[in-house]
């Protein structure tokens, strides 16, 4: 699932799952575009029950993210 990311940078978010050693698993990831030819991957993954408990932290983490050349 596609959900838009607007913050410093703006971009696109996507939750997916999946299992690891019989372990249901959760991962986000966020694409944030820089400039025309810089795209920013930022990837979270981890237990599902932890991850969905994280999602605000996350979301803000992407929204907040600044290069150090910007």
């Amino acid at each position: 699932k596609q959900q838009q990311v607007d913050g410093r940078l703006s971009g696109a978010s996507y939750s997916y799952e999946f299992v690891k050693r019989g372990v249901v698993m959760a991962g986000r990831v966020y694409y944030l575009q820089a400039n025309d030819g810089v795209i920013y991957r930022i990837q979270f993954t981890g237990p599902q029950n932890r991850m969905w408990e994280l999602r605000e932290q996350m979301d803000s983490i992407a929204r907040s993210f600044r290069p150090e050349w910007s």
